[in-house]
């Protein structure tokens, strides 16, 4: 008799211990014990016995299966055993590659960074396995950590700088190397940014030619004094029109002792702008919202809702309207004023409209007045600032100062800087 032809459907679950029944149009999936077992808690599971998995779902059901398969099984220690050691570096002096691995394992996972952040650093430890993908992390010393930072710009030699400083600090903590190649680097120096500011005439234009959406999220930009990316973040849920009231947990915080975390209580301008957006009649749970026509899947898998604005896409927006205008072409594309530049531009509207530095500060989320100072200077000429000297020694008494504790702290940490 002829040997039936084998059916190789099912060959994928060969190994995995799976039962599939077919039943009323349903595809049940067991895993079946191959020999006596029991569960962590003791628990005997004997030899035949089924367990069931996700019905109708084959692979989750595989994935299952063979996780139990690992877990339960004698010969699944021994999987967990050799992946184990596979997982650790085999010598004092192993692949950068796998220092930097147990190093996202370590310090990354589960950290505090915001996604943004978490995002640029593992884009930077890709880059390193690229780099030096079978070096060991004893060879790189501080040439070659030069060599390589020294092809950066600036700023991205700098980032790169910090983190490489706490790779390495945290391989040596854990005995893979004893060189510090970062100690003797010098800290590249952060380029001053040259960015323009807003005229009121450049502004006005820029709004003027721009789509609907962007003319909304312009109003909203200018009014809150919010960063681009609390500004597309904003939902409905933090919006409250009876209490005229917007809350926002900025980013740019969330990982400080105390983030800034306030409520806006919106003027009457500011409301309208945030009714426009409501009433656009694009249906969307964020403030900010755009239907671009056609969605591509990956733009949907990129976003968490189709019509989301992200910050990127805010800025290029606004900088192709301005550019299209060429009303800063006077200007190189990095110093003319972006989607950004409004926040300074509404810093500087505010306080000529007479609020005071506490409410901007408070509104802008700024913790000195420093920042508050940095965005507003450069809207208007620099005039001299009148303030009075009329100190009269007769109106002081001078063999009553304890010269050590009448001075306030800042005051005499100026005295003692000489300045």
């Amino acid at each position: 008799m002829a040997p039936r032809n084998r059916d190789k459907k099912n060959t994928h679950l060969e190994g995995s211990n799976i039962k599939k029944i077919v039943r009323g149009g349903t595809t049940y999936y067991y895993w079946q014990c191959p020999e006596d077992a029991q569960l962590p808690d003791g628990t005997p599971i004997p030899k035949g016995k089924r367990l069931p998995l996700e019905h109708g779902n084959e692979r989750v059901s595989l994935e299952a299966a063979h996780a139990l398969n690992r877990k339960l099984l004698k010969s699944g220690t021994v999987v967990d055993k050799a992946m184990a050691k596979a997982s650790r570096p085999v010598s004092r002096n192993p692949p950068l590659i796998e220092v930097l691995d147990q190093f996202e394992q370590a310090k990354l996972t589960g950290s505090n960074y915001s996604e943004r952040s978490l995002k640029e650093r593992l884009m930077k430890i890709r880059r390193y396995r690229r780099e030096w993908p079978h070096t060991r992390v004893g060879q790189i010393d501080t040439h070659t950590i030069a060599m390589f930072l020294r092809q950066l710009s600036p700023e991205s030699a700098r980032q790169h700088r910090v983190l490489l400083d706490q790779i390495f600090t945290w391989a040596e903590s854990e005995g893979f190397t004893t060189l510090r190649p970062m100690v003797v680097i010098e800290r590249p120096r952060q380029q001053r940014r040259k960015r323009a500011r807003h005229t009121w005439e450049g502004h006005k234009r820029i709004y003027d030619a721009s789509p609907d959406w962007l003319k909304r999220a312009i109003k909203i930009a200018l009014y809150s004094l919010q960063r681009r990316s609390d500004l597309c973040d904003i939902t409905t849920n933090n919006i409250d029109m009876k209490e005229h009231t917007i809350e926002i947990l900025q980013q740019k915080s969330r990982n400080y002792d105390k983030p800034v975390f306030i409520k806006i209580k919106m003027g009457d301008d500011f409301r309208q702008a945030v009714l426009d957006c409501i009433w656009s009649g694009i249906d969307c749970p964020y403030l900010l919202r755009h239907n671009p026509g056609r969605i591509t899947k990956t733009m949907r898998e990129s976003k968490p809702h189709p019509f989301y604005v992200k910050p990127d896409y805010l800025t290029r927006a606004y900088s192709d309207v301005r550019d299209e205008l060429g009303i800063y072409d006077h200007l190189p594309k990095s110093q003319r004023p972006g989607i950004h530049s409004l926040r300074a531009l509404g810093i500087w509207l505010y306080t000529k409209a007479g609020y005071s530095d506490e409410y901007i500060m408070a509104l802008a989320g700024h913790a000195s007045e420093r920042m508050k100072t940095h965005y507003y200077d450069g809207h208007e000429k620099r005039t001299a600032k009148l303030v009075n000297a009329d100190l009269s020694l007769d109106s002081v008494n001078l063999e009553n100062i304890d010269w050590e504790t009448d001075l306030s702290p800042k005051l005499k940490k100026l005295a003692e800087a000489g300045e």
